[in-house]
Formats: C-alpha cells, structure tokens, sequence
C-alpha cells in the first residue's frame, strides 16, 4: 500500500493517510493540527472519540474535510489494526504522564501492539515519541558532557528514585527500537524534553499546574536536585501559588509547537532514522521563575529555594544539531511561557489577575484590579516571599471596599459592577443559568463553573456574555478545582446541586459545600449566597397547620431521612454552609426557594418542567391530594442578587411567591416578607406556568396541539380527561393515508441517533417530513455535525443529550413525542456496559415512553438475535419466527446474546405497558456512511481491501443494504398495524462470493484469495424470507450497489487510500 511514499512524501502530503495515537492530548493535539495544515488526511486515535475532552480537535482547520476521531487503546491490538489500516505512516505519540507502577509494562506492551499492528497494515514509516526521561537520568554522566541522542537513562537509577515514568519511556523506546528492526519499519524517534506553550486542550496539562502554583506564591521552596520536571501544569501552580517553593535543579524545555514541527520533519524526511533530541533550552527553576515574574508580576511567584544557602546547580550542555539539520527553528522559552499563560487564562484554568498600581503599603496585588498608584518596582525578593499572604489581604480589602462603597446605593453604578467578579456554582441548571442571566444584566463579571463547559452553549449565547463571562471546569468535591475557580472573585453564589433520590446524595451535598465555603474562604471572597430548598423548611409531621411558614422553620431530619433524601441532602447541606460561614467569617446568606415553575433556558427539561409536561401529555393520569408551594425562576434568580448586593443581608430567605387556594386540601399559611422588604416583586404563577410551557414548545418539548386536535380528543373519548395518546387516536381513525399527511406535525425521536443505521433513520424521516429529535451522549461533539448537514435538518432537528441508562433523561427527550426509534445500542464483544446497555436500557426506554404518552415503538434488533442456534437445521427457512438460542450465544457471542435479550425484554415490557411495537431485524448492515466514523461492517471491508486480512472464513452471512433498513424503520412506523418482526435481508452468500464482488469491483487492491480451512466442503447459504418487509413496499438494493457505494464513500473520507487501476 505504500509503494508511492516516498514518491509523495514530501509533495503529495494532502493525498496522505497518516494516523496519531494519543491525539487529544497535548503534544497529540499539536501534531494534529501540524499534520492538517500541512494537507494531510489524519486519523486521530482516542479511548472515547465520543468524549467532549476530544472535541477541540473537531475544530481544527481542515478537521472537518480531512480529519476523522476513531476508537482505540494500545493495549487492543484488534483496534489498532483497525486505526491503521490504509494509512501511510503512523505517529505513535500515546503515553499518560504518571507514576503509576502499571506504567511500564503498559508503555512496553503498548508501543508493541502499536508497532506490529503498522507493520500488519502495510505501514512503511513510524515516528515514537520518546522523553528526555530516556536520555537524562544517569547520575554517572558527567555534567561536562554534551547531552545528545547517544546518550540514554540509567534504568535501575530511575527506578531507585520512583522515576517510574522514565523507566517506562526508555523502555519502550527501547521496544519500538528492536520492533521496527524486525518487522522491518522505518522509525525515527522525537526526544522531547519538559513541553511549553499554549494548550489546544480543554484540560490542564502536566506542566502548567506548576508554574501556577509558583506564581501564586504557594509553593514556597524547592529542592537540591539533579533535575526537577516541570510542564505547562506546572505553570499553573507556580501562578496560583500552589508551589511554595522551587527546586535546585536545571531542566530542559522546549515549546510544543516546536515539538510537532520536529514529529512532522522527521516523517517527511525519508532518510531520518534514529533518535532526533528536541530540547530548546536549558536553565535552572530560578531563572524560569525570573521569567515568570518579569513577564506576570501582578502574581505572587516565590522567590524561595528548598536548600538555600547551597552552590546552585550548572545547567548542562545539549545538542539539538539533528533536528536543527533538517530546519527546524526553535521558539525562546519567553514567548512558550507568556503564551501558555494566557491560553490558562482564557480557557478558566488561572484567574485574569491586573497589576495593581502603588499603594500606601508597597508591593500589594489585588484580583479585582481596584486601587491607585503604582507597584514599588524595588521590592526585594524578602518582599516577594511574602506575596501570597499580601495577595489574599489585598482581596479581601478589595471585596471590603467595593461591598461597603455599593451598600449605601444599592451596590452602586454600573461601572462598579463592571469591576467585580462573581463565581456561581452549577451555572448552567434551570436557576443557575437565570442567576447568570440576572447577574449580567446587572452588569457583573461572571464566572460560571460546570463539571464541562462545552455542555453549556445556552449561557455564551445570554446578552452580555461575550463581554462578561468566562465558563471554567469545576466540580464541588474538587476542591483545587473550587480554589482555581474562585480566584480573584468578589462572590460565590453556590447553587450546583443534584435533584435526585440517590442515597449517595447526602454526602455529596454536604461535602461539596463544606469545600465550596472551605475555597471560598481560602481565596479571599467575602460573601457568598446559599441556594437551599424549601424542602429544608416544610418537611415536619408535627407542624401545625395553622403555623405560619417562615424563615425560622426546620424540616424534620429523620421524617425526611425516612421520606425524602432530597430534602434531607438539603437541609443538611445549608446546616453545613451556615457553620463553615460562622467559622471562617464568611458574610453569608441563604434563598429558599420553593417549587420553582417559568421558562427554560437550557435546552433539557428540568424537574419542575417534567411534571408540567407529564400533566399537559397525558403521562401522569392522577394529582395527588397535596398543596405545594410555587415561584417563578426569574423572582429566584432576582432574589439571589438582591441578597448579595444588601450589605446587611445575613441569613435565610424565604422565596415563594404564591398564596393560591386549593378547595381540597387548606394550603399552610407562609411568609415571604423578607425578600419583599428588599424590593422582590413575585411573578403571579398563572404567568409563570404560561411562559413555561410556550418555551416548552418553542423548544420541542411539548407539541402544538391545535384547538382542532383537542375538540377530535374530546369528541373520541368524552369522559376522559385529554391526552397525548388521544390525540394520536385522533389523528389515526383515518387510516395510514392521513397519517402521512399529518406527518410534518408529528415530532419523533430517534436513540443512538449518530450512529451508522441511526444516522440514515433520522435522514429518512427528515425526507418524510418528519420533526425529529436526535438523541446522543454529547450533542456538541462535532462527531455528529453530519446530522446538523442533512437535508431539513436546520427546520425539523434537534440534537439531546441523552443516555439509555438515564431514566429522567429519556422522558425529558420523549416528552411530546409521538414515536420513538430505539435505534441505539454498542456494537462490540468487549464493552463491559454491553449487557446493560442493551437490556437495561431497552427497558428503560420501552418504560419512559410509556410514561411520556408515546403510543408506537421501532426496535432495532439483530439478525444475531435470530440465527444463532446450533440446532436449526441447514434447510429451514430463517424467517421472524426464528430465535437464537440464548445460552450459545452466551457462550459464543456476548452481542448476539445481548441483542436477543434486548428483543426480548422490549416485547415484554410493550405487552406490560400497551405500546405498538415494531421489531426490525437488520442483518449485516452495508452501505455508504453518514457518519466520519469508520463503523464495523465498513471496518471488514476496508481490511479486505487494504491486505489486513490474509485469508477468509469458510462462513455464510446475510447481508442488507442501511439504506432499506432505514427505509424498513419508516414503513414499519407509518403502517399502523405493522407488529413484531420484521426481518430485513437482502442477501445471503459465502464470504468468497462477497470477495469475488469486491475484486471485480475494485481490481487495483490486493485481496485475500485463500480460505482459512482450504479443502473442506464450502458451507452453503440459507435460505430466508423477508416477505413481511416486501409486503410493506419494501424493495431490496443489489448487494454489489451496496458495496461499491461504500468503498467509493470510504475513499472520499480518507478511510482507504484511492489506489489505481
């Protein structure tokens, strides 16, 4: 396959396959992004390209025409056989940063499968990325010596001195070393010492988080060393001041940009053989420090040595001629530092810190940038020691000022506002993302923290955001994570908190905010605002009814412990908050609210909203007896930033903002005085509820139902209350013709939407007319942006965040739904969630469509569910009535086994709910992609194609067309009669006749010609019966169609290299 590289290597690079192990991370990212602009097809390998930490590299320019994420893990040779196949050349840069005792044996064994499996796949040149840990640790060499490529790491000294991450990198080096000689690779080996420079990442990297610490004073000395590593983590803590102190030691640096170039010299220059050390300069953590400060001397940096008073260690010499022969040029360390800086800076990872200028005390830094005069520019490194300390007064006296200068008018102009910064916890809930909206009204700064920000698109598009807001990764049991998130903020308005009956609940509740006032405390905010629950105020049997409901009531512990977990988390949550306040002299106050009901501004249906939709869809048919108490979010949200701008505000308000009657049940007397004296008009609930539910259907999670539609409900079923499933008796009296003509007004769902038959079902129902709402783990990752392309997508779908396993999540993406395609299920023998994935989930998901009133279900089974049964004799017809026997499956095929009891248990659960369900059983699924993904079927083919499979099977297997199995999902959906299975075949030959389509296909590859047991009888095809889906209408494509489309379509997405006839 590469008999023309070195024809087009240096030329042709955009004609090029190559693949990246390890691309989501930071030197991975950087190669990537080198290797697309140089015009490359790349093929990124990831654990989980699903995961939103690998999104950014989707956003890369030329990701989107030539470069596709795909699953795989070292330790898989299988996996990785795949990610290289049709590839030219191979980057292996995969490797964590750890002192794991694990590590070596996995990078040993790893970089093995990685160089055989290139090697399996026609692979010619390989490029490894090694450390300077390989090289550097030989405490025999002498320190007049010249470090260059001949020299290499003392291993037993590594792993004396717990250096267990060199060890692993020069034996692995070692590995790809004697691999490549045997399997015959060309490998050219990239030394990289400590990496610098901006990160394409979302998360923080190694080095990074120490020079934070640094500059941010709390590290306050270091020690006598040979060398001390440092990375762009290591910038963090330097800067946030989580390193007290630095070390004696010189280490060697180089920017990550710079480290990419070498990966992609080295590949393009076809001689380069060997090691190539990328080191660009060597110094000692003084004078990196000195860096640091010259460049950002508003942060608190140390100034102190962990053995003072010694000889300071010599930097060593290197040589980085090899690299320099071939052209490259290396960046000044200065600029790596000053660009990593801010790219923490703008990705949330450290607080945007301004110089503050003289003051009456010299030298004082403040977060929030108020103040006058000039630093003292001759403050001693005596003065500099004392940073952190000053750092966290000045805050203090910041937040002072601004919070006394604000409480006589009402926190002042805008201006002032302007200058604060304030932290809410949890920003994008239902009342997290309306205190955000609130706050920037008013003009605040904000910073808002999610445990993934990417999740959160809806707060970036709030006025004033652009301008105003920063979202920042953070969760409340991380407490570093709080710290950085709290840095420099005048305020903390802590309202992250689960709504669940998980009994785990109360200790992450209680927990988490013990470290939320713990941080804020520590990084010098002065005031924080609680949110707590009414749950914490009226849950008590011995209340009296004729009691008013204040500020001064506590729920019951054991009634809730025994009744209500939610409540208890809650009120041992705000008890836990109110005793860290006291103790840490924090200015603290709390908002109660109640029930809280109005309009969205995340895309997901949150709680309060889900029993509005369950009521207005018929799901719940009942109410309970009960009274509850109502506001509207945005009153929550208002009541929030009024507590925080009162100067005087201490303590519990209650925020409920209805006193309506009920005739049943005598509502409790309650008051809200507190919040009112402050200035908080309520919303009146009528126009709460009303402005909730237009969202509710702006947004697609209720549908417009007509006056017409509700008059046909009430005419079909007068002595019934009106439903959803009514409607949709309704609307189908008249047969399956007026079914399709009502279709545009139908919105249906579709699981596992951006999958291989997933994605061709939305297509089909678009084409339809259909609304469709998509559900995936991630709607961000641009692994579904082809969905967003297809044709009507732009009017009729939408992306949600949904997973099988998550019940509450599934009836949030039902609601107002008339069908649901169960399309989504893991297609692999390895994945331990499998089983429950496919059983667990398929009942999840037969349940909550119940629940949320849907009337009609399509499954996507498996021929796997249907013929794998020892017994069936070879002349019987395979047709719906077949079944695989469970217990060979078991033992044979764990996704088979999966599948048929996912069948089987979506029967049992439609029967038990009422459902119509519909069972399509696709076969060997082929055809072109929708999806970059290389998936399964394709994946078979492309291995024939490519020489990756030597020999064939001597096995029969049935195959159909994804596009007619698409086709067969909507036919099944529009017949309303169409029950049980419908097997959906279009062909069944041996895998000889299957190779002999492709070589008459596609001539120019060289495909396998032998038969793994050559000699014996060829097994014959069965035979098999797909009336049931012809009688629809359905008409089956030519296999051979169906395989020259996908070749033809895994060319042009750089899946198989265009080889010539």
């Amino acid at each position: 396959m590469s008999s023309n590289f070195e024809a087009n290597n240096n030329n042709n690079g955009e004609k090029q396959l190559v693949c990246v192990t390890g691309a989501g991370g930071f030197i991975g990212s950087w190669v990537v992004k080198e290797l697309l602009i140089r015009g490359y097809h790349v093929r990124g390998t990831a654990r989980d390209p699903a995961d939103s930490k690998n999104a950014h590299l989707l956003e890369l320019e030329g990701a989107e025409e030539r470069l596709s994420l795909c699953r795989a893990d070292v330790l898989d040779a299988a996996s990785l056989r795949a990610a290289f196949s049709g590839c030219h050349g191979v980057f292996h840069v995969a490797s964590p940063v750890s002192n794991d005792p694990d590590l070596v044996p996995v990078a040993v064994e790893g970089t093995r499968n990685v160089i055989n499996a290139a090697a399996d796949m026609g692979v010619r040149r390989v490029v490894f990325t090694s450390s300077y840990g390989a090289v550097h640790m030989n405490p025999n060499r002498s320190p007049d010596a010249v470090l260059d490529e001949t020299c290499w790491s003392d291993y037993e000294f590594c792993k004396q001195t717990d250096n267990l991450y060199c060890c692993a990198k020069m034996m692995a080096e070692m590995t790809a070393t004697e691999e490549a000689s045997k399997r015959g690779l060309e490998l050219a080996v990239v030394v990289p010492s400590m990496t610098m420079g901006p990160m394409l990442q979302q998360t923080l990297n190694f080095s990074s988080n120490h020079v934070a610490r640094y500059l941010m004073g709390t590290k306050k000395s270091y020690p006598n060393a040979v060398a001390a590593y440092v990375d762009v983590r290591d910038v963090a803590r330097y800067l946030m001041g989580t390193k007290k102190s630095y070390p004696n030691a010189v280490a060697a640096y180089v920017d990550v940009r710079d480290v990419a170039r070498a990966h992609v010299l080295v590949y393009e220059r076809p001689d380069a053989r060997g090691r190539y050390l990328c080191i660009g300069t060597v110094l000692h953590r003084a004078e990196l420090l000195r860096m640091l400060r010259d460049l950002f001397p508003q942060y608190p940096a140390t100034a102190k040595c962990e053995d003072d008073g010694k000889p300071m260690a010599k930097p060593y010499k290197f040589s980085n001629q090899r690299l320099k022969d071939l052209g490259l040029e290396f960046t000044p360390l200065r600029k790596s530092l000053h660009e990593a800086v801010l790219c923490m800076q703008q990705k949330s990872h450290l607080p945007l810190i301004y110089p503050v200028p003289k003051l009456r005390s010299p030298s004082i830094y403040a977060l929030s940038g108020e103040g006058e005069g000039e630093v003292d520019s001759r403050a001693s490194e005596d003065d500099d020691r004392e940073r952190g300390k000053r750092l966290e007064r000045a805050s203090t006296m910041s937040s002072n000022n601004s919070m006394e200068a604000n409480n006589g008018n009402n926190n002042g102009d805008d201006e002032k506002k302007q200058e604060q910064v304030v932290c809410v916890t949890g920003a994008g809930g239902f009342i997290g993302s309306w205190v955000v909206k609130e706050l920037l009204l008013r003009g605040y700064r904000v910073r808002g923290t999610a445990r993934d920000p990417r999740k959160n698109a809806h707060l970036l598009a709030l006025e004033g955001a652009e301008e105003r807001l920063t979202l920042c990764r953070a969760d409340v049991l991380d407490f570093a994570s709080l710290r950085a998130a709290f840095a420099g903020c005048h305020g903390v308005f802590h309202i992250a908190s689960p709504v669940s009956k998980d009994p785990n609940l109360v200790p992450v509740a209680i927990e988490g905010t013990r470290n939320v006032m713990k941080a804020a405390a520590d990084m010098g905010v002065r005031r924080v605002v609680f949110t707590s629950s009414y749950g914490a105020v009226h849950m008590n049997p011995n209340r009296s009814p004729d009691a008013v409901l204040d500020e001064s009531c506590w729920s019951d512990p054991e009634f809730c412990q025994r009744e209500d977990i939610y409540c208890y988390a809650k009120m041992m949550a705000e008890k836990t908050a109110t005793e860290e306040a006291s103790r840490r002299r924090l200015q603290l106050a709390v908002v109660v609210p109640c029930v809280t009901v109005g309009p969205i501004l995340q895309p997901s249906v949150n709680f309060s909203c889900h029993h509005v939709v369950r009521y207005l869809t018929g799901a719940a048919a009942t109410y309970p007896n009960a009274v509850a108490a109502y506001a509207d979010v945005r009153d929550v949200a208002r009541a929030h930033v009024l507590v925080y701008e009162n100067h005087g505000a201490r303590g519990r308000y209650l925020c409920i903002g209805t006193d309506e009657g009920n005739q049943m049940v005598k509502p409790y007397k309650f008051s809200n005085q507190r919040l009112r004296d402050l200035g908080l008009e309520f919303t009146p609930l009528r126009k709460s509820l009303h402005e909730a539910i237009e969202c509710l259907q702006r947004k697609g999670h209720l549908p417009v139902v007509t006056v017409a539609q509700q008059r046909a409900c009430f005419s079909a079923s007068p002595s019934s209350s009106p439903n959803m499933s009514s409607i949709s008796k309704a609307n189908d009296n008249n047969g399956d013709q007026k079914r399709q003509q009502q279709q545009p007004q139908q919105l249906v769902c579709v699981t596992g939407a951006g999958g291989f038959i997933g994605s061709w079902v939305v297509r089909e129902l678009l084409l339809r007319g259909y609304r469709v709402r998509a559900t995936v783990r991630d709607p961000a990752d641009r692994k579904n942006a082809h969905l967003l392309a297809l044709e009507g997508a732009d009017e009729r779908l939408s992306l949600r965040r949904a997973d099988v396993l998550d019940f509450d999540g599934l009836l949030a993406v039902f609601a107002g739904c008339h069908g649901v395609f169960h399309v989504a299920c893991p297609l692999s023998n390895r994945d331990p969630e499998l089983m429950a994935v496919a059983v667990e989930g398929t009942r999840n998901v037969m349940k909550a469509a119940a629940d949320m009133g849907v009337r009609r279900v399509v499954f996507t089974s498996s021929y796997g569910a249907v013929h794998m049964n020892p017994n069936r004799s070879p002349d019987a017809v395979l047709d719906e009535t077949c079944w695989s026997d469970p217990e060979f499956c078991r033992q044979k095929d764990m996704y088979c086994y999966a599948k048929t009891m996912a069948e089987m248990a979506a029967t049992e659960e439609a029967a038990k709910r009422g459902l119509e369900l519909a069972v399509v059983v696709p076969s060997m699924t082929m055809g072109p992609m929708l999806q970059r993904a290389l998936n399964l079927s394709s994946t078979h083919v492309a291995n024939y194609l490519t020489g990756a499979k030597k020999s064939y099977p001597n096995a029969v297997a049935a195959y159909v067309d994804v596009r007619d199995v698409a086709r067969a999902h909507a036919l099944v959906y529009e017949r309303h009669d169409a029950r049980g299975r419908y097997l959906c075949i279009g062909a069944v030959l041996h895998r000889a006749q299957l190779l002999q389509m492709l070589m008459d296909l596609f001539p120019q590859y060289t495909i396998a010609a032998k038969c793994d047991d050559k000699g014996k009888p060829m097994v014959k095809p069965y035979e098999f019966s797909n009336q049931r889906l012809k009688d629809l209408g359905l008409e089956f494509t030519p296999l051979r169609k169906s395989l020259y489309d996908a070749v033809m379509c895994m060319q042009r997405n750089g899946h198989l290299p265009v080889v010539l006839p």
